[in-house]
Order: structure tokens, then C-alpha cells, then sequence
């Protein structure tokens, strides 16, 4: 993979240019003020409500989607990727001009067909990897975060001057941004959620939790070997990388995963993570959580409500009320 970093990025390319971002949450507020900040003239694009006053309490210049979107050489669809249809066919198709740039974090909707741009504009992505608050943070300290790029539509000739000019104004470019294609990135996205960083992870860790406490093992003592240990283990991973795990950490701690982990992630493990990204690539799993949208969301309420009611959820709240000193 080709990895950007400064000397790579143009920052003048975006002198005299103004870009749009439409969706002022976590991502979209971030982004806005990073770029704010680097000297960027940047509009925010919302729907009158709670997100266009936040904007306007952050000093930016807000306007409804249509008008920002007339302004803007550079479009920066941030909102929910469940709403970026709707939007983009009401609000931005009908406005958008020769020559303009497109520009998703994420490329859900220009991978299962959501949203199809004429061809007479540019087509981007920039994906940090990290959440908009800590994007935000590290922008703050003067620090980089991991980040993908892509360019999925190259009209003007000069789509890479623009995202490269566009992260190096967030500083993701001071540690390199790598460069991927939409697909890959949203295929790579959704399957580590599912399957590995948060569907994976939680998964486990409560299975962890139930087997220790229906052994007898106090659920506080639980608690910390799931949790605690895991958050440790994974930083260990990401700031030394695998062989600090292995070498890190006891001899008999170290031989008993390297014994036992594959028995739990075994061959039908893999097989379900298969038929996870079989439906991811095939767009089920896209078609699946647009018709969940469209009915409310019932059922994706529901199991947020049931995992939210764990007894794992009920102890940590309860340690973590102990070490801020608010109960005896």
C-alpha cells in the first residue's frame, strides 16, 4: 500500500477554495474545526436544529445543505450513512456544479450503489481511524492518527492534490495516510466491527465474564481479568505489536494463550468470520441494516437495550462508581 505524509501533501491547494461539511456530529464537528483551524474556509451545511445552533456556538458559518453545497468546491458528506441518501438526492445532487469534489469518511454509500455522482465531479475519501473526538484531541497536541484515503473519481485531474492537501490540514499526513479503494475500506470496516474490534471483542468478553462467575468467581474479580487485562493487552499490541504479547507478558500467561486461544478461536470461528464478510462483499449485510432503518429500527433497539442490561454493564458501573470515590 502507498503511504502519504507531508512532504507528499500541497497545502496551498486549498487556498481560495471553500468546503462544505454537511453534518456537524462527532466526525463532521471534528473535521470542520480541524480544518478550520489549519486556515481552511469551511462552511457547515445542516437542517435547522440542535446541530446548526452547535455550529453556530463553534463560530462556523452555518447554512442550510442546498446553499453550502452552491458555495463549496469540496462536499464533505458527514452525516449518518443511513441518511447520506436521502440528503445527497434532495439537497446536493439538484446543486452540484462541474468540477466539484465529493468527499466521504467512509464508503458505504459509493460502494453498495447508494449514492451514484455524475461523472463531471470528483469523487474522495478520507477515513481516519479513530473517532472525531479523538481526532480532534490529537489535532490539538499537534499529533497524526491512523487514516486511509482513497480516490474513487478522478474528473479535474487533480483528486489526489485534494485529499492529500485535506489530511495534511487535519495533520493526518505528520505519521502517513495509506491509500485504498473505497471497497476495501468499507469491506475492511464493517468486518472489524463485526467480527473483530466490537462484535468480536464484546462477544468474548462477556462469554469470558458469564463462564468465570457460573465457576464462582466474584464478579469484580471477573471484571478486571476481562476487561482491565484486555484493554492492557491491546494496548501492549498496538504500541509493540504481537511479539510484546508473546515475550511480554509471564511465561505461563504466554503458554497457555498460545495453547488455548486457538481452541477458542478455532476453525468454525473462522468459518463464521467467513460468512461474515461473504455477506458484507455481496451486500446482505448492507441490504439487511437499510430495511432495519426503514422499520424503525425495532430489533437494533432491542439488542442494544439487552446488551446494555448485561451484568458486566451493572459491575462496571458499580467499580467504576467505587474508584471515583462516589460510594462506600
Amino acid at each position: 500500500m502507498k503511504l502519504y505524509q507531508d512532504r507528499h501533501a500541497d497545502p496551498r491547494f486549498l487556498s481560495g477554495k471553500v468546503v462544505a461539511v454537511l453534518g456537524y456530529g462527532n466526525q463532521g464537528s471534528a473535521q470542520a474545526k480541524c480544518l478550520r483551524d489549519s486556515g481552511v474556509t469551511v462552511i457547515v451545511g445542516s437542517r435547522q436544529g440542535e446541530s446548526f445552533r452547535i455550529a453556530e456556538e463553534d463560530r462556523m458559518e452555518a447554512m442550510p445543505i442546498p446553499d453550502a453545497v452552491r458555495r463549496a468546491d469540496i462536499i464533505c458528506l458527514l452525516l449518518p450513512d443511513m441518511a447520506q441518501k436521502e440528503v445527497y438526492e434532495k439537497d446536493v445532487m439538484p446543486h452540484l456544479k462541474k468540477g466539484q469534489a465529493l468527499y466521504f469518511s467512509h464508503g458505504f454509500n459509493i460502494t453498495y450503489g447508494l449514492i451514484k455522482p455524475p461523472k463531471n465531479v470528483d469523487v474522495i475519501m478520507i477515513a481516519p481511524k479513530v473517532t472525531g473526538c479523538r481526532l480532534r484531541e490529537a489535532y490539538l497536541r499537534e499529533e497524526g492518527v491512523p487514516a486511509l484515503v482513497a480516490i474513487h473519481q478522478d474528473f479535474t485531474g487533480n483528486a489526489k492534490k485534494a485529499v492529500l492537501a485535506l489530511a495534511s490540514a487535519m495533520r493526518l499526513t505528520k505519521k502517513g495516510v495509506f491509500e485504498c479503494t473505497f471497497e476495501q475500506e468499507t469491506y475492511a470496516n464493517l468486518f472489524a466491527e463485526q467480527a473483530v474490534d466490537l462484535g468480536g471483542v464484546l462477544e468474548v468478553v462477556k462469554a469470558g465474564f458469564d463462564e468465570m462467575v457460573s465457576r464462582g468467581i466474584p464478579p469484580e474479580v471477573a471484571y478486571f481479568e476481562c476487561v482491565g487485562v484486555s484493554r492492557m493487552v491491546l494496548d501492549m499490541l498496538e504500541g509493540k505489536g504481537l511479539k510484546s504479547i508473546v515475550y511480554g507478558v509471564s511465561d505461563t500467561a504466554s503458554y497457555g494463550a498460545l495453547t488455548r486461544g486457538s481452541r477458542i478461536v478455532g476453525e468454525s470461528t473462522k468459518k463464521s468470520m467467513g460468512e461474515a464478510f461473504d455477506e458484507i462483499e455481496n451486500g446482505q449485510f448492507a441490504k439487511e441494516w437499510l430495511e432495519e432503518c426503514s422499520k424503525g429500527g425495532k430489533r437494533f433497539n432491542s439488542l442494544r437495550k439487552k446488551a446494555s442490561e448485561h451484568q458486566l454493564e451493572k459491575v462496571g458501573e458499580r467499580i467504576r462508581a467505587l474508584f471515583k470515590g462516589e460510594i462506600s
